[in-house]
């Protein structure tokens, strides 16, 4: 609306110029000032204090971002079973020797004269000792759950490591290994699937996580064959920037089921070296993907002090490898303190926990 001056001249042009002028001022610091301008009966300096920093917190949660398998393109786990001689005696010295950490999933029942050197490896903490099953008894639909619960047991409380994962005898999915590894671990290992290439953005059903099987398949089978589709499929992998789990069974000198040569192991192993890979144990890179899909599709809510806050459910087994997490701005905090960052200045999200607060 466009004001006549002409028809104000009682209070004379310049008083209409310092009155407009006085509203735009106070218009304009309004605008500016997040502060409460309303008149309390207390103006002390920390009642504006509290306003200001209760302004500050944006009325939606910050951008959160997680990079994918542990900021590398690609994942491979390297998983062994049944326990066979050359798993203690090439397979874990190898793999130690270039930094790759391996699964094992030995019959639990068949530990006993190798104990030692088990619980050494357990208690080293590099690998990963998991459930095979105390006699290597496929799931037959029962509800008896000892074959399953006592290997469990006898691995927390003999070797002595946390278990976060289970592999299927055989391949064999049903009850009750079914049911005991949803309800107790962060993810159970199968064998083959139509689609083995679990992709970054999406979750794979975690009582039956698909693996390719490395070794004989037949007797007439070549050494060429043998290696080709685990070979494929890495390449595979890394153009779909996914996660691949591998399973192999005897290595090396012994020629027990599903053997491979130890030439051809390392040709894989050396296959997979051109790429950008996360040679990461079957419960380490279960925990971060799990994790990382939990605390992206969690909803933040927002709180009085902390700013916001996600929350989400964490599984039994779940490991605390960190997850690498970014914001625009401000900080992130874990059990009341402000997370660490690591060299590229990423937070180290625990995903264990289960809550992640943002603050400015």
């Amino acid at each position: 609306m466009q004001v006549d001056s002409d028809r104000l001249v009682p209070l004379g042009r310049m008083a209409l110029r310092h009155a407009l002028g006085a509203i735009l001022l106070l218009a304009a610091a309004c605008a500016s000032d997040p502060v409460d301008l309303r008149i309390t009966g207390d103006t002390s300096s920390s009642t504006t204090t509290e306003a200001a920093a209760e302004t500050s917190i944006p009325a939606a949660a910050p951008p959160l971002t997680i990079a994918p398998w542990s900021g590398h393109r690609m994942a491979l786990s390297w998983t062994f079973d049944d326990g066979d001689p050359s798993h203690l005696g090439m397979v874990i010295p190898l793999l130690g020797s270039l930094g790759i950490p391996g699964t094992f999933y030995p019959t639990c029942s068949e530990m006993e004269p190798d104990l030692d050197e088990w619980v050494a490896i357990g208690a080293a903490g590099f690998h990963e000792i998991a459930n095979h099953t105390m006699t290597h008894v496929e799931a037959d639909g029962s509800t008896d759950t000892a074959e399953i619960a006592d290997c469990h047991d006898y691995l927390v409380e003999t070797v002595g490591v946390d278990v976060s994962t289970f592999a299927y005898p055989a391949g064999t999915l049903d009850e009750p290994y079914l049911g005991y590894a949803t309800d107790n671990y962060v993810a159970a290992r199968a064998s083959w699937a139509f689609v083995t290439i679990v992709r970054s953005s999406t979750a794979p059903d975690w009582s039956a996580v698909p693996s390719v099987f490395v070794g004989d398949v037949a007797d007439d089978v070549s050494a060429e064959e043998r290696i080709e589709w685990p070979i494929r499929a890495i390449t595979d992998t890394d153009t779909e920037a996914g996660w691949l789990t591998l399973t192999f069974h005897s290595v090396g000198t012994s020629r027990r089921y599903g053997s491979v040569s130890t030439e051809e192991f390392e040709r894989v192993i050396a296959h997979s070296d051109q790429y950008d890979v996360w040679h990461g144990t079957f419960a380490d890179v279960a925990s971060y993907h799990r994790g990382r899909l939990a605390v992206l599709g969690a909803l933040p809510e927002r709180t009085e002090t902390d700013g916001w806050v996600w929350s989400w459910e964490v599984p039994n087994g779940m490991t605390s490898i960190p997850l690498l997490a970014t914001v625009e701005s401000g900080e992130l905090l874990q059990q009341g303190r402000v997370v660490e960052r690591d060299a590229a200045g990423r937070f180290l999200v625990n995903p264990s926990l289960g809550e992640l607060g943002w603050q400015p």
